[in-house]
């Protein structure tokens, strides 16, 4: 996984650590088409030592949007609900994607809990028969790609 420097240009990736497969993939398909993104992964991310709370608000300003990775366990974590607070109250953009099965009152409920029930999503989850067409949707909504790539780190 590839985590962009801080360049204004770049996508914070929000997401509970039981989705990590999922999230996974999902930034996979981003970086392929150039996308710059901010994830905390054990990999990259947030250093030993550094403060994660304050590296993580920091993160969410210095990003341009935020994509949140909805699941049972996004709508659990006060982290998750606080960074899509963060960005909402910086009048940032947030790009809802369901990543998991979820039942009709969960994604009601979680999705007033983040306050953003008005908020019309994008469903990744694998149930769904056409993940490319939801990221070809997502993909179209995102900021664009700066021209001048950023240094990445290889996944190895």
């Amino acid at each position: 996984m590839s985590v962009a420097t801080p360049s204004g240009q770049q996508i914070f990736i929000s997401y509970s650590r039981a989705d990590r497969l999922a999230v996974d993939r999902l930034c996979e398909d981003l970086q392929r088409h150039d996308h710059d993104l901010w994830v905390d992964t054990a990999e990259h991310g947030i250093e030993a030592g550094e403060n994660w709370r304050d590296e993580l608000k920091k993160q969410v300003s210095h990003s341009q949007a935020l994509v949140a990775c909805l699941s049972p366990d996004y709508f659990k974590s006060e982290f998750c609900r606080a960074e899509v607070a963060q960005a909402l109250a910086e009048g940032k953009p947030v790009y809802p994607v369901k990543i998991r099965r979820m039942t009709p009152e969960e994604e009601t409920a979680g999705l007033a809990s983040i306050k953003i029930s008005d908020v019309q999503y994008i469903d990744l989850s694998p149930t769904v028969e056409s993940y490319v067409a939801g990221l070809r949707r997502l993909r179209r909504k995102l900021p664009r790609p700066s021209l001048i790539s950023t240094p990445r780190l290889l996944k190895l």
